[in-house]
Order: structure tokens, then C-alpha cells, then sequence
């Protein structure tokens, strides 16, 4: 019973340890508390470019630290920004990107160097994977199957827009079947033999066949016109839609395709996708680039083509109202802080009142917060960053019912004058 207690007791001084010196990775989700200041804390996931966003701060790089190492590079920020004096900080990674599945995606069948693997990436469709490996001539994407970890088998028709856009999963095996090849279905012929139906006791022997003749050249076929026929119709040329489309991938080359009926085979376009400086890459160069907002815009394609649609980032704003110079909204820059967005909206005007500033947040049922803007001038409070469509609002000259006070001083001597 002893020895079962002390081999647990080190198990879990070895998971301990080993939590303390893993390093911190991309799409770790980390815990963040700070004793001296509670507006620290937070749940946080590391981004792909290793950065976390801490309150007060914006963002810090913590890609390759360890835990400790991560709360001590919070630490000293949150003293040297002069957010506090002293600062108590602890990092926990809660979840981890090392507990998750990773499995690459296997493809099999009608691929060059099958079986090929790609590396699983979040948000990996059936589409943007077929973009990144080479297909044979011939690969049939109508017929693709999907097998899942569990034996599950999804049929997908690869050339539609729904069908590139199925999410890919870890462990995938995705089977690309080869195009169905024309069986002879030519007769042979046989010259019946006596001993085909032998009498009992006789062994039975193999009918002989009987060689045909070669056709005469006039019946022969012509290969290289119908090799031209072929490539007329032929379902092996593809192109590739990538970039701001909702079904990314590559579709089927036809003849007089255009530019315009790719972009709608792969789904048309995406809610950040934007039409203007379309490009065709070919050859690995960008044939052309072309303004695709403009009515009657098109272009023809040729197999192999590669076409980019661009994408802009979506943006976030806050509204910055009240008594400032210049009310209205800002577009959120990453780690906005509430001085930045004041100073951005022409600053205080000169009957603001900083210790009445008010955050109002854009979640619905999430109370406003008030703050004073002066003691973060001062450096006595820190600087408090701000989130997308929540609204600043700088309060003014001290009110009754709406009217300024001091009319209604004014107002009421100017009353007690007259009636004297």
C-alpha cells in the first residue's frame, strides 16, 4: 500500500515538473491572475504568432516560455507600464495544444507519391487541401472518400462547392479513386473443337482461339486526333480557386471557362473576400490582375491556372462620444488602450470630466464601467485596453435632469435680482 502511495506521489511530482518546464506553444490556452491587480486576469489562448493579450498591456510574447518564465515577463511589464507597484503574477496553462490530435491527413489513390500526408491544420477543408498536393491525371473528384478515425466513410463530390468546403478532420484518410479506363469489350472468338463436350472418361481440352486479323490502316484510328479530342474533354485539367471564396480549391478545366464562373464554382465570394486586384497566376507568375467589382469584367482561363481573390481583414471599431473634441468611431487597433482611443478622438475637451469616464461594453447584459481617467494620466491606475464595439463616453459639466448646473445657478440669480 505504501510503495503503490509513493509511486503515484512521484507520478504526480513528474507531471508537476514537467507542467513548470513545457514550453508555452501556439493555441496553449493560459490562465493569467495578478494578486495586486484583478483586472489582469484572465483566460487567454495564445496566438498563432506565439503573443497573448494581457490586460493593461496588449500583447506579450510568451512562444517557447515556460510558465514561470511567462508570469515573470508579465510581471515585469505590468511594473515597468507603471500599472502597479509590485506585481504578484501566476501563468497556468489550462488546455494545450501537445493534449489535442494531430494526426496528418492521408491521401491515397490518384496522387502523385501516394500514399501522401499533409500536416492538420485548424479549419482544413477538403478544398484547401486538395490545393496543396499534386493529383494525378485522370484523379476522378467526383467519387472522393473521406474515412474518419471511427471507420465513419463520407462520399464527396469534390468538383461542388459543398463538397470542397467539408471540414477535414485529424487521422483523415481521404481516397481519390482514378478515373474509370474504357475495358475492350472486343468478343473473342473461338473455333469450336470436337472434343469440347468430351465423352466419359475423355479429358476435357481448352477451345483453340483463333487470332483476328489486323484491321487495314483506313480502319485504324488516328491517335494524335484523338488525343486531341481527349484533351477537349478531358477532366484531368483543373484550376485552383484560393483566397477570399467560400469553397476554396480546385475545380474542373472546361473549355471557355471564365474568370467570373470560377469564382461562383467555388462558392462565390466569401463575406471578407473582395473583388478588386483579382490575379490569375500562371506558370508561376501572375498573368494578369484584374478589377472584378467593374460590371462586364472577365477573363478567359487555360488549364493550370491559379486564381487569388484577396481578402481583407475584418476590422473592429469603438465609439468614442461625449465631452472630447472629436467624437465619433475609431477603427481597433490591436491592444487599443483607453488613453489611445481618447487621445485618437482629439482628446478631452475643456468641460470633460476624467473622473467620469464610462466603458460600456457591446456584450449584451454586461454592466458599464466607470473609471477615472485621471488617475490613469496620473499613473496611479493602469490604462485599461479596450474591446471591440464597446463605446467610451467621456462625461461633461455635472447635470439635473439634463441641464447643466450652471444654468440653473444662473438662472436662479438672475431671478433673485429681478424679484428684489
Amino acid at each position: 500500500m505504501l510503495r503503490a502511495a509513493f509511486v503515484v506521489f512521484l507520478l504526480l511530482g513528474a507531471f508537476v515538473s514537467f507542467a513548470q518546464t513545457r514550453a508555452i506553444k501556439p493555441g496553449d490556452k493560459l490562465k493569467i491572475t495578478c494578486a495586486e491587480e484583478p483586472g489582469v486576469d484572465k483566460l487567454a489562448e495564445v496566438s498563432r504568432d506565439g503573443v497573448v493579450l494581457v490586460n493593461f498591456l496588449g500583447a506579450v510574447v510568451v512562444n517557447g516560455l515556460t510558465e514561470q518564465e511567462a508570469a515573470d515577463r508579465i510581471r515585469d511589464q505590468l511594473v515597468k507600464d507603471r500599472i502597479v507597484r509590485k506585481a504578484t503574477v501566476a501563468v497556468q496553462v489550462v488546455s494545450s495544444v501537445a493534449l489535442v490530435r494531430t494526426d496528418p491527413i492521408q491521401f491515397v489513390g490518384a496522387v502523385a507519391d501516394a500514399p501522401a500526408s499533409l500536416p492538420y491544420t485548424v479549419g482544413q477543408t477538403l478544398g484547401l487541401a486538395l490545393a496543396k498536393i499534386e493529383l494525378e491525371k485522370g484523379a476522378d473528384l467526383a467519387r472522393v472518400q473521406v474515412k474518419k478515425l471511427d471507420g465513419t466513410i463520407i462520399n464527396l463530390d469534390a468538383n461542388r462547392a459543398d463538397g470542397r468546403a467539408v471540414a477535414l478532420d485529424p487521422g483523415d484518410i481521404v481516397t481519390i479513386p482514378r478515373g474509370e479506363t474504357p475495358v475492350d469489350q472486343t468478343p473473342t472468338h473461338s473455333v469450336p473443337d470436337p472434343k469440347a463436350n468430351p465423352l466419359p472418361g475423355e479429358v476435357p481440352t481448352k477451345p483453340i482461339e483463333q487470332a483476328q486479323p489486323d484491321p487495314s490502316p483506313a480502319e485504324q484510328p488516328e491517335p494524335e486526333a484523338e488525343a486531341e479530342e481527349g484533351a477537349a474533354v478531358s477532366p484531368q485539367s483543373l484550376i485552383f480557386v484560393t483566397g477570399g471564396v467560400r469553397a476554396p480549391g480546385p475545380i474542373i478545366f472546361r473549355p471557355g471557362l471564365t474568370l467570373r464562373e470560377a469564382i461562383e464554382e467555388a462558392g462565390g465570394l466569401a463575406v471578407t473576400g473582395e473583388l478588386p486586384m483579382v490575379t490569375i497566376e500562371r506558370d508561376g507568375r501572375v498573368a494578369e490582375t484584374i478589377d472584378m467589382s467593374l460590371p462586364n469584367t472577365d477573363a478567359p482561363l487555360t488549364p493550370d491556372d491559379r486564381i487569388v481573390v484577396p481578402m481583407r481583414e475584418p476590422r473592429a471599431y469603438v465609439e468614442v462620444k461625449g465631452a472630447v473634441r472629436k467624437p465619433g468611431y475609431l477603427v481597433l487597433q490591436p491592444g487599443m488602450m483607453l488613453s489611445q482611443a481618447i487621445r485618437a478622438a482629439g482628446g478631452l475637451s475643456t468641460k470633460a470630466r476624467p473622473d467620469r469616464v464610462q466603458i460600456i461594453s457591446a456584450t449584451e447584459g454586461e454592466k458599464p464601467r466607470t473609471v477615472n481617467f485621471a488617475e490613469i494620466q496620473q499613473g496611479y491606475m493602469g490604462d485599461i485596453p479596450l474591446k471591440p464595439g464597446e463605446q467610451v463616453v467621456v462625461a461633461g459639466p455635472p447635470t439635473r435632469n439634463g441641464t447643466p448646473l450652471a444654468i440653473i445657478a444662473g438662472a436662479g440669480v438672475l431671478w433673485y435680482v429681478i424679484g428684489r
